[in-house]
């Protein structure tokens, strides 16, 4: 679900929108796939236990543009062909109380490096290549605790690094020796280890209050780590972000809700603390159209390169 403007006080930490994202339960059959391609090899399955209340999927890929490369001169000269490798895992395991426990983790790890002329030379070449690894887990529990009540948990980890050198080479792709004179070509020099790592823990609480209308409120915990290395100077950020948050939905009639909710956040890397309301309405004018407003204030932390 895409939802700009006035979305839920359950959301932080974006100004414009919010994407939510939310897997299915249980597939509806096991399967196995494979797909095969002159730059594309991958194979997968989905299997769902006989009593349907449980199931685990896995997927690998491989892409290698080599072989199309051969075929269709590029234009960069690729010193290390564009590879990649991902894969993902699952699990699903469904409560006798209609509840549903899932994990989900998927790595992807990447390697390419392309020569292009340098923009300030005509006989110059600036090599740049690029070693990623990603890895991230997503761990959820739902489930129904009595008298209308429903509670969601869910924690999550994921890292990322990327591995960045540029050197600028001459015509026979050898490092350049810059003489006294082009000392400011030397910064076109570099490695760039940008590592980032994100820890989330987050508990949703629900009490359905007759018909469609229910009250939430719950709080989240995020523990962000930005450590980047320029060369042989490390930089580092640490940040603790906490948020509680309360809304409730309302449906005074089959025409007419409204959603009214608070935030509070609060991030320890710029020591600052906010509150921020939000409000909407909706009104059905017909089988298949309605009238919404909105009003909220939305809060998002700086870029990490600006916080420096």
């Amino acid at each position: 679900v895409f939802s700009t403007g006035g979305y839920s006080a359950m959301y932080g930490q974006a100004l414009s929108s919010v994407l939510l994202l939310e897997s299915i339960d249980l597939p509806g059959k096991s399967e196995v796939d494979a797909s095969f391609s002159p730059i594309i090899l991958g194979v997968g399955t989905q299997q769902l236990a006989k009593n349907k209340k449980s199931s685990f999927g896995i997927t690998y890929n491989y892409v290698n543009v080599g072989l199309y490369f051969n075929l269709v001169k590029q234009t960069p000269d690729y010193f290390i062909i564009p590879q990649f490798h991902s894969g993902d895992a699952n699990f699903r395991i469904k409560t006798k109380n209609g509840g549903m426990f899932k994990y989900y983790t998927t790595f992807a790890v990447g390697n390419l490096g392309l020569r292009r002329q340098d923009i300030d030379s005509s006989y110059l070449k600036n090599a740049f290549s690029l070693k990623n690894r990603n890895w991230y887990n997503n761990l959820s529990y739902r489930e129904n605790i009595g008298n209308g009540w429903k509670m969601t948990l869910g924690a999550s980890f994921s890292t990322n690094i990327d591995k960045i050198q540029q050197q600028v080479q001459d015509g026979n792709n050898q490092p350049k020796q810059f003489s006294s004179s082009e000392f400011w070509m030397e910064s076109k020099n570099f490695a760039l280890d940008n590592l980032q790592t994100l820890t989330l823990g987050r508990a949703v609480f629900e009490k359905k209050l007759g018909g469609l209308s229910a009250l939430r409120f719950g709080s989240e915990y995020w523990h962000t780590n930005y450590k980047p290395t320029f060369n042989d100077t490390v930089f580092k950020q640490i940040d603790n972000y906490t948020a509680a948050f309360a809304e409730a939905s309302i449906y005074s009639s089959k025409e007419l809700a409204a959603q009214i909710g608070v935030r509070g956040e609060h991030s320890s890397l710029i020591n600052r603390s906010d509150i921020a309301p939000r409000i909407s309405l909706a009104y059905k004018t017909g089988k298949s159209s309605q009238v919404s407003v909105a009003y909220g204030i939305f809060y998002q932390k700086p870029e990490s390169q600006q916080l420096y």
